[in-house]
């Protein structure tokens, strides 16, 4: 079982969890017992906002019909940089991968899917959530994403 991420503020003596982590830390520690913390930083959420409205600018400026919503973009941004998932299925025919490849369509029509003979390769973007990405991780996906889009 993974232990959540509990939200805490450093006194200068201690370490004060928030409200909601305290109520979420309920039976999740023994008093008095001793308890390793690692440290993450926070994303600037300044970052975040000049990030999603850099996407905004860019999918406004690019040609219509090329990507069908910024979400789009951003994905397939994330994906064309390394910020995904890849998966790879063995299809029997050139004509089952290309039915493969619409139920994928169905079911996440964000996914890239490539059919390469009888090969599926789907590729779905890393989520950028604060609770998935990291600071460090946010700052060089948003960078090569950014770049990315620049090159379109």
């Amino acid at each position: 079982m993974t232990t959540p991420s509990l939200l805490a503020t450093w006194t200068g003596q201690a370490f004060t969890p928030s409200p909601r982590a305290t109520a979420a830390s309920a039976g999740l520690f023994d008093v008095g017992q001793r308890y390793r913390v690692a440290v993450v930083a926070e994303r600037s959420k300044r970052a975040h906002k000049a990030y999603f409205a850099a996407l905004h600018a860019a999918f406004a400026a690019l040609p219509e019909g090329r990507f069908h919503s910024v979400e789009q973009l951003r994905k397939t941004a994330l994906c064309a940089t390394g910020f995904c998932n890849e998966i790879r299925i063995a299809c029997a025919s050139r004509a089952e991968a290309l039915r493969t490849v619409a139920g994928i369509a169905a079911l996440d029509p964000h996914a890239l899917c490539t059919v390469r003979e009888r090969t599926v390769v789907v590729r779905t973007a890393h989520s950028q959530s604060r609770r998935a990405m990291g600071r460090e991780r946010f700052e060089a996906s948003r960078k090569a994403v950014l770049d990315y889009v620049a090159g379109l």
